[in-house]
């Protein structure tokens, strides 16, 4: 209907705005067009992926009519492209790939459907697509420095689309129980004051110690940090466990001495959860 719609409109213009929208439209094609083959030019290949040999041959196109190599080294003759190992390598639409990442990322936030729309392509595919890219960009703390503060984030559970459920009529609900319960997705939301942050989907129900010692066990340090949250039991017993110092405050008095408390991570959860439980109606 849009399509009709401008067709009509442009009919209305005189000859000459007409060949000057024509002259546009061939830039900002031709713009689209190199914008994806510049882009691929950091993944050029020089030398084979698996044995590192310099020597090898042009090999034919595959299915996205992308060059194909050989290797010429006899005991490898490893068949491989210029995307192979990267992170676009067997994407079908590899022309959108880049489009798809400045849209995630220009500051509006759509749901998988509404990337699909917007992307013209399969909603599934944009769920995976949005994945991947979030996956590849992910950084991982192996340490954290000063006073430490843990809590714990709970969003809404949606099972919209799942088969075989016991209450059906639980499928889309929203969570509307306060506080920690069974039928929430439990977020442990772990930060310094230098502005590390982890956060990690631990269990759907109540938050246990056992979830607390998987997620940071490894990285609080006894020695140079200093544990910092509510008076979760679950987090106390982890601290307990570990012979962390560990300063507690009343939730409902949110800090003690000034300096204990979790509001960086509340600065920083809070958008988060906003966008999750509202926009995109639960984990």
């Amino acid at each position: 209907m849009l399509i009709k719609n401008i067709f009509t409109r442009l009919s209305q213009l005189p000859t000459e705005e007409k060949e000057t929208l024509v002259e546009e439209l061939k830039v900002q094609i031709f713009e689209d067009k190199n914008t994806y083959q510049s882009k691929t030019e950091e993944y050029r290949r020089d030398c084979c992926p698996k044995c590192g040999s310099h020597h090898f041959i042009k090999y034919g196109f595959n299915k996205s009519l992308e060059q194909r190599y050989q290797c010429k080294k006899e005991t490898c003759k490893t068949i491989f492209s210029d995307s192979t190992g990267s992170v676009i390598y067997r994407l079908h639409l590899k022309s959108k790939w880049y489009e798809y990442i400045d849209t995630m990322f220009n500051g509006s936030f759509y749901s998988t459907r509404e990337m699909g729309k917007k992307m013209r392509i399969c909603h599934k595919t944009a769920f995976f697509w949005r994945h991947k890219i979030l996956f590849s960009i992910s950084k991982k703390v192996t340490k954290l420095f000063g006073i430490v503060e843990v809590d714990d984030l709970h969003y809404s559970f949606n099972q919209k689309g799942r088969q075989n459920l016991n209450s059906p009529k639980k499928r889309g609900r929203q969570n509307n129980k306060q506080g920690d319960n069974s039928e929430s997705v439990k977020i442990l939301a772990t930060t310094d004051r230098e502005g590390d942050m982890i956060l990690d989907v631990v269990r759907i129900g109540r938050l246990k110690a056992s979830d607390v010692k998987k997620s940071i066990g490894g990285i609080i340090n006894k020695e140079t940090n200093i544990l910092t949250s509510d008076k979760h039991p679950s987090l106390k017993s982890f601290a307990k466990a570990f012979k962390i110092q560990h300063e507690t405050f009343l939730a409902k008095h949110h800090s003690r001495a000034k300096i204990y408390h979790v509001n960086t991570i509340n600065k920083k959860a809070g958008r988060l959860k906003t966008l999750v439980n509202r926009s995109f109606k639960g984990v």
